[in-house]
C-alpha cells in the first residue's frame, strides 16, 4: 500500500512540473513574439540620452502673485547626414555637418484681480550646415566640392496684456449697511473676472534671409 502511494505521488509532483515547464515555455514564447517586427524594417537604436528644462525662475512667487520666466529646449543642436546618389556614368557621396540653434523666452507676471502680462521672446529653429561632396565618375575622374547653407533666421517678440473685470457690492440690503465693509468676510473687492486681451506681436522680422553657396 505504501508503494502505491508513492508511485501516486511521484507521478502528481512530475506531472505538475511539466505543467509548470510548458507555462513557462509559453510565457518565454510569448514574449519572444511580441517583439517581432512583422515589417521586417530594420531595428532602430540611438543612445539614452536624458535632459531636462531649466526650473521655472522667479523674481517672487506666492499664492497669489508671481513675477516668473522660463526657457524652452533644446537650444542648440548638433550632427552629420550622409546623402548619395547615382546615374549611369557616376556616383556621388555628401557628408553635411550641420548646427540647428533656436531660443524661446517666455515671462509672466501676475497681479491678482489686477493684471496679467506675458510677453514671449522666440526665434524658431533654423539650420547652418557645410557640405564636402565626392563624385566618382566611371571613367576614373574624380571631382571633390564645398560649399554651405544657412536657414532663414527670424525674431519674434509678443506680449498679452490682461486686466482684470472687477465688481464691489457696496450695499447689499438696506438693512444692513455695514457688512460689506467692516463684516468678517469683507473684500476691498468681490469679484473678478479676465478681461478680453488679445496677443499682440511687437516684432516679427526677418534678421537673415536663407542662403545657400
Amino acid at each position: 500500500m505504501g508503494l502505491v502511494k508513492t508511485l501516486v505521488a511521484s507521478l502528481l509532483i512530475a506531472s505538475g512540473a511539466v505543467d509548470a515547464k510548458r507555462h513557462l515555455d509559453d510565457t518565454i514564447e510569448h514574449r519572444r513574439r511580441e517583439i517581432v517586427q512583422e515589417d521586417n524594417s530594420p531595428v532602430v537604436s540611438s543612445p539614452l540620452v536624458e535632459g531636462t528644462d531649466c526650473e521655472e525662475m522667479c523674481l517672487f512667487k506666492d499664492d497669489h502673485n508671481s513675477f516668473c520666466w522660463k526657457f524652452q529646449s533644446p537650444m542648440l543642436s548638433a550632427g552629420y547626414e550622409w546623402k548619395q546618389a547615382s546615374g549611369d556614368d557616376y556616383w556621388r557621396i555628401e557628408l553635411q555637418p550641420f548646427f540647428k540653434p533656436a531660443f524661446y523666452f517666455q515671462s509672466n507676471l501676475d497681479i491678482q484681480r489686477l493684471y496679467t502680462n506675458e510677453v514671449i521672446i522666440s526665434m524658431p529653429s533654423f539650420q547652418a550646415d557645410t557640405y564636402y561632396s565626392f563624385l566618382f565618375s566611371k571613367t576614373g575622374q574624380v571631382c571633390i566640392g564645398a560649399g554651405w547653407d544657412l536657414g532663414e533666421i527670424k525674431m519674434e517678440v509678443k506680449t498679452t496684456v490682461q486686466a482684470r473685470d472687477c465688481e464691489k457690492v457696496l450695499l447689499y440690503n438696506i438693512c444692513n449697511f455695514k457688512d460689506e465693509w467692516t463684516g468678517d468676510s469683507a473684500q476691498w473687492v468681490d469679484n473678478c473676472i479676465d478681461s478680453t486681451a488679445p496677443s499682440m506681436t511687437f516684432m516679427s522680422k526677418t534678421m537673415a534671409d536663407a542662403i545657400s553657396d
